[in-house]
């Protein structure tokens, strides 16, 4: 699935039933060869990064039979995306993991305790998302090829992606939201250069933007806040800051949108699939209200108990949103309702049928 090659999302969710991740990150590293990734270390070619991951994959099957799941933890480097690549060419499902993330024992205990009730296709995962989770122990969510690839181009598409650009990552890749939203795959599927640092401080930011000449940068609200009393940077190459986080707020957009010169692309979802953004093009009021929309054309949305002020809980489905966890049994049953709507725990307003606005926490 090349983000290039396909204009509309009825040709891309097309595309997307009819191969799989993999190979369409295989035509991508093969089209764009001397596009390439860069760590603090080192830089690769697309050519050399898919050669490498070849290498990778024949070791791999020599130790693990397809379809095993195998734990990746987050690196921000070259070799996390070698070993991820890797492990997707010999037809394995990787587990995501930041920090400890999820051990050896507690994936067989989630293997053995998950009882899944919905019709669900488990040969088409192509990785797995982990999560601590807040009740009811650890949780797997599988992504299928078809669910993840098409979250990933509507990413990609709304991001403007393009072979010019260079996709900064300094928050842990194995996140969602660095991984495939647009993230370093749909960075790799545009043509677009990767960079990947360890740096998560200003300082060392803007020494990485200024390195790797980074046209697109996603942070955590959280992180980039202790940056705001520093001085803008001058000549910035970067055109699209895009800030996600349950508590992002006007202040955040039009201080990251000031320290960078760049438009600021307020993003919301989860690893379930979920995903909101503001569109590039949407004017600044927008952008700083908070006010993403649905990228999915199938995507549904509704607002559950409402108050007086239009507040209530959040519920969404749509074709990348999962309708099941690798978890304990109870965990889908509060989770997801039966007619497959995704219960996100998030207060939240409608604005219109497209467009609503999570409730920040006081």
């Amino acid at each position: 699935m090349i983000v290039l090659d396909l204009a509309t999302e009825l040709e891309a969710a097309a595309h997307a039933a009819t191969t799989t991740l993999t190979s369409g990150l295989i035509e991508a590293l093969r089209r764009f060869p001397n596009s390439t990734v860069s760590d603090d270390d080192s830089t690769l070619s697309f050519a050399a990064v898919y050669e490498a991951a070849l290498r990778r994959s024949a070791v791999l099957r020599g130790r693990f039979a397809v379809g095993d799941p195998v734990v990746l933890r987050s690196r921000n480097t070259i070799g996390f995306l070698i070993d991820l690549l890797g492990y997707l060419l010999a037809g394995l499902r990787p587990i995501l993991t930041v920090g400890t993330g999820v051990s050896s024992a507690q994936l067989r205990h989630m293997r053995e305790r998950a009882t899944p009730d919905c019709d669900f296709d488990w040969s088409a995962v192509a990785l797995y998302l982990a999560s601590a989770g807040s009740s009811g122990g650890p949780k797997l969510t599988p992504r299928t090829h078809t669910d993840y690839a098409l979250n990933i181009w509507l990413a990609a598409r709304n991001a403007e992606l393009t072979p010019y650009d260079c996709y900064l990552v300094s928050i842990p890749a194995a996140q969602n939201y660095a991984l495939a939203c647009p993230g370093i795959l749909g960075a790799l599927l545009s043509g677009s250069r990767v960079a990947l640092t360890w740096a998560t401080d200003y300082e060392g930011i803007s020494a990485a933007i200024a390195r790797h000449r980074a046209t697109v940068l996603p942070v955590l609200a959280t992180q980039a806040r202790p940056w705001y009393a520093a001085a803008a940077q001058a000549d910035s190459p970067v055109r699209l800051v895009q800030v996600c986080g349950r508590g992002v707020t006007a202040a955040d957009v039009h201080a990251l949108g000031g320290l960078f010169g760049a438009t600021v692309q307020h993003s919301f979802g989860t690893d379930a699939g979920l995903l909101c953004q503001s569109a590039p093009s949407d004017d600044l009021a927008r952008r700083a209200a908070g006010i993403g929309r649905l990228l999915s054309e199938r995507d549904e949305f509704r607002i559950v108990d409402p108050d007086a002020a239009g507040h209530g809980w959040l519920e969404v489905r749509g074709p990348c949103t999962v309708t099941t966890y690798l978890a304990a049994p109870n965990v889908d049953t509060t989770t997801f309702t039966k007619d497959g709507w995704l219960r996100t725990g998030d207060l939240a307003r409608a604005v219109d049928e497209r467009h609503f606005v999570v409730h920040a926490p006081e």
